[in-house]
């Protein structure tokens, strides 16, 4: 079979495909040689029916079956042939059926990986734009990190100071009612979010 490699674009490849008249006739006389011997018909002796009985009776089959051989043998050698990698599943385009006495003609379209050209990769001039970095963003990143690994330790040697964080039994009272009671809960003497104020009251506390 002759086979012309066609490429359109980057990334498309069409296989322009003649099989000669002289293939087809062979592929459709095995065909029909092998039909022969298998099919059963009505007053004909196994493998005995004629083909011209056997065209009437099975010829589209036959033809779609010759074509799809021919089809394939055609996109396997060409793919060896002309070195390709497809990356998708083959478009078959034809206008005719295998007959005899008759080229047959057909394309097969793939997509292939695209070609790709480097160009002027070297020798360009890049423009790396200055960092400034102000002394109070370096002050609150250190603090950030400080404060990411931090971790609780317990103090009994000395008396509460600001800045830590004391377990208390904290007891609020209007008069002789109790407003809140809290029997084991944590306050930041650099600041409480809960119990504003309770703060001056604890440090300096042992």
């Amino acid at each position: 079979m002759q086979i012309e490699l066609v490429a359109e674009g980057s990334y498309r490849r069409t296989l322009k495909v003649t099989a000669p008249a002289e293939t087809v006739k062979k592929e459709l006389d095995k065909a029909y040689r092998d039909l022969g011997k298998r099919a059963r018909l009505r007053g004909f002796r196994p493998g005995k029916a004629p083909r011209k009985v056997l065209e009437a009776r099975f010829g589209p089959q036959v033809v779609s079956d010759v074509a799809s051989e021919l089809i394939q043998r055609a996109y396997t050698d060409g793919l060896v042939q002309h070195a390709l990698e497809p990356v998708s599943r083959p478009r078959v385009d034809r206008d005719e059926d295998p007959a005899p006495g008759q080229d047959f003609h057909f394309a097969i379209s793939v997509e292939v990986k695209p070609e790709v050209a480097l160009e002027t990769y070297t020798g360009v001039d890049v423009v790396y734009p200055k960092a400034e970095v102000a002394d109070d963003e370096v002050q609150r990143a250190v603090e950030a990190r400080l404060q990411g690994a931090r971790r609780l330790v317990e103090v009994t040697d000395r008396a509460v100071e600001a800045g830590d964080q004391v377990m208390v039994e904290l007891r609020v009272k209007d008069g002789d009612d109790d407003v809140a009671y809290e029997p084991g809960t944590m306050v930041q003497t650099a600041g409480d979010a809960w119990y504003t104020g309770v703060e001056s009251l604890i440090i300096g506390l042992e």
